[in-house]
């Protein structure tokens, strides 16, 4: 290793933007917009992904996925309630088809 002399590097040299790399700018509104959503308490994240449909419109869950491949907790937490919904559903369906195919 060669020996480093004070004097040698620039202060300007060690510098560099934080901001290099980052082009997707946002507004104000928006970055108020996010950290409203991701202020919302465990229950109410829980509460959005078990059951979407009670969203209100144009509202969406945060994503905090880092790896797409890796489903979140709250997703995993989700996913059984889906699956019963959806039998219910299917369930409400077919009972409905059944009447009708008996008149």
């Amino acid at each position: 290793s060669l020996p480093v002399r004070e004097g040698d590097l620039e202060s300007d040299q060690l510098m560099f933007d934080l901001d290099q790399g980052f082009t997707q700018g946002f507004t104000q509104e928006q970055v108020d917009e996010m950290n409203q959503q991701l202020s919302q308490t465990r229950s109410q994240r829980v509460r959005a992904a078990m059951f979407p449909e009670t969203l209100e419109e144009g509202m969406e869950i945060p994503s905090t996925q880092l790896d797409q491949a890796q489903p979140t907790a709250v997703q995993r937490l989700s996913e059984p309630s889906q699956m019963l919904k959806h039998a219910v559903v299917n369930l409400i369906n077919y009972q409905d088809d059944a009447d009708l195919a008996t008149r």
